[in-house]
């Protein structure tokens, strides 16, 4: 079995729970980095947030693609000459896919403002995050992409 290749930590925040936000200075230095080193990063923060479940192998599972496609799209490098594959645009929205995060932050020519953050998780762990934060401040997350949350709740207070 082959030695887990670690990234490095951006940032490190402290999160009680599963799942956190990214943004602002960890957002920067993430856009700055070059396509391997996202792909690297997003699954190992995730692997290491749910032991086991983000490992190389589950994820290619999951996402639909080889083994050998998301190595390449992690930067490994291939054969003798170490030659490193640029992923391919529908294997970075599978990965984007399976990571549930913004499609737009793997493009090189994406920037903080534009994304602004988002949430590193599970799905689940994402809608538990952000319907606390609903029911707490009594107003939608600004990461929080789903619309039909606020649909939703205000037909509940409407039914009352």
């Amino acid at each position: 079995m082959a030695a887990r290749r670690r990234t490095g930590r951006l940032y490190w925040k402290a999160v009680k729970g599963r799942g956190r936000l990214v943004q602002t200075r960890e957002l920067s230095l993430l856009l700055n980095q070059t396509i391997w080193y996202k792909l690297s990063y997003i699954r190992e923060e995730l692997d290491d947030m749910y032991p086991g479940e983000y490992s190389i192998k589950n994820v290619a599972d999951s996402a639909g693609i080889s083994l050998q496609g998301l190595r390449d799209a992690e930067g490994y490098p291939r054969g003798q000459e170490g030659n490193v594959i640029t992923p391919r645009e529908s294997t970075l929205d599978k990965l984007a896919e399976a990571y549930v995060i913004p499609r737009r932050i793997l493009d090189d020519d994406c920037t903080p403002e534009e994304v602004g953050g988002f949430f590193l998780g599970k799905i689940e762990d994402k809608d538990a995050f952000f319907d606390g934060f609903y029911f707490t401040y009594r107003q939608q997350h600004k990461y929080d992409t789903r619309d039909w949350l606020i649909t939703q709740l205000s037909q509940l207070r409407i039914g009352r």
